[in-house]
């Protein structure tokens, strides 16, 4: 990996350094910071994620080409999975 600058598609802020890989096509760098709240946001029931969060993911999304509707199902039937493992 090399260090590189640059916008990142997901909070369309400037970085420079090592990009993180999206979780959400596996081929799109992100800055750091959009990567560790993609992470964080994979283990947050989805009923408790901030609504800005929400919406950044679904433009993020679209302009990835990734289905939203894919991704929050997967997040409510994950969520199902761990209250039935409690």
């Amino acid at each position: 990996m090399k260090e590189e600058k640059g916008s990142c598609p997901r909070c369309s802020k400037e970085f420079s350094g090592y990009p993180a890989l999206s979780r959400r096509d596996n081929s799109t760098d992100v800055c750091s910071e959009c990567g560790n709240k993609e992470s964080m946001m994979d283990f947050i029931p989805f009923d408790r994620l901030p609504k800005g969060e929400l919406l950044t993911e679904m433009i993020f999304q679209k302009k990835i080409g990734v289905d939203f509707d894919d991704w929050k199902q997967w997040k409510i039937s994950m969520d199902s999975e761990r209250k039935n493992a409690d």
